[in-house]
């Protein structure tokens, strides 16, 4: 059903609780998880466009939220971010209030 289809990734990454899986469920045009309170490691999801044999595979990756105060919570959202980029064909970094703080950057 794949065959050689390209694959395009979008991953989200940003600050805890700022509203990146709803974000991610409107890039979908979908709203098919039910609410949680937060997501944990990454969430991979697909689609394609159905008659289009030629189309390529979108994937979405939705990322934990950082912002844990620990060494390790820092680490592990380093990690994170760091995979997100690796993998992806688009990152989006949510951040509230439109700017990205000294901790996104400290990443």
């Amino acid at each position: 059903r794949l065959g050689s289809r390209r694959i395009a990734v979008a991953s989200i990454c940003g600050q805890r609780r700022t509203g990146k899986t709803a974000l991610m469920d409107v890039l979908r045009c979908t709203s098919q998880r039910e609410a949680r309170g937060s997501t944990a490691g990454l969430w991979l999801s697909a689609s394609m466009e159905e008659g289009d044999e030629q189309g390529p595979v979108l994937a979405f990756l939705d990322c934990e939220g950082f912002g844990g105060k620990e060494d390790e919570a820092q680490a592990r959202d380093a990690q994170l971010l760091a995979l997100c980029s690796l993998l992806s064909s688009a990152l989006l970094v949510n951040s509230p209030g439109g700017e990205l703080d000294d901790s996104a950057l400290a990443l």
